[in-house]
């Protein structure tokens, strides 16, 4: 057993920069616009409270977060391709409702019915990715996604009033399997470059 000490200025630091920056976008997206001289002040604070926090755990002997993960340039890319991940996934999750609720005139219901079958398929595929990362690594499944998420993505932008329940529902399946194919190995991957010991850093 260890006993770390806790760090309160790195967990002060670390909620001004990431509390300031999610409230600076928040504040634009509900119309404070990007001009806006709160949102502006808002994201400037977040953004030195991150440096500050990093320059603290780069120089502490035992840090809050370590920070060394970032020196594997496959975890890195393991990393970015996580977050682009979740950047699609989330704003799926908030837009396509959204779009079948106000435009489609889709009860609540129907709109999760719809999308229900995307994530179970989600989720069924992701130990069978793990099979198929062993057996060929991740290149095999990390490519493919790539091309699957960009081209639902870009047939997501030619949705209209008159797109068919079907053809949105594929699209969501497909959506949902690319990111299978992308999110489970890219980790995988990019913590299976790291030592040990840094596992649980690099997993936060």
């Amino acid at each position: 057993p260890t006993r770390p000490k806790i760090d309160i200025l790195s967990i002060v630091l670390s909620t001004i920069g990431f509390g300031g920056i999610v409230y600076g976008f928040s504040s634009a997206g509900e119309g404070g616009g990007w001009s806006s001289m709160h949102v502006i002040v808002a994201i400037v604070v977040g953004v030195i409270g991150i440096l500050v926090f990093s320059l603290r755990q780069l120089n502490m002997k035992e840090p809050m977060l370590n920070l060394s993960p970032f020196k594997y340039p496959m975890f890195v890319i393991g990393l970015l391709l996580i977050l682009v991940c979740m950047m699609v996934m989330l704003s799926a999750m908030m837009i396509l409702p959204l779009y079948l609720q106000t435009s489609l005139a889709l009860s609540t219901f129907t709109a999760g019915l719809m999308l229900l079958p995307g994530g179970i398929i989600n989720g069924l595929l992701s130990p069978i990715m793990g099979g198929l990362f062993d057996k060929f690594g991740p290149k095999w499944l990390v490519i493919p996604g790539l091309v699957i998420v960009a081209a639902t993505m870009f047939g997501f932008t030619n949705l209209s009033v008159n797109t068919s329940i079907g053809f949105i529902v594929t699209l969501h399946i497909a959506l949902m399997i690319g990111i299978a194919m992308i999110m489970m190995p890219a980790q995988t991957n990019g913590l299976n470059q790291l030592p040990p010991e840094l596992y649980p850093h690099g997993t936060a």
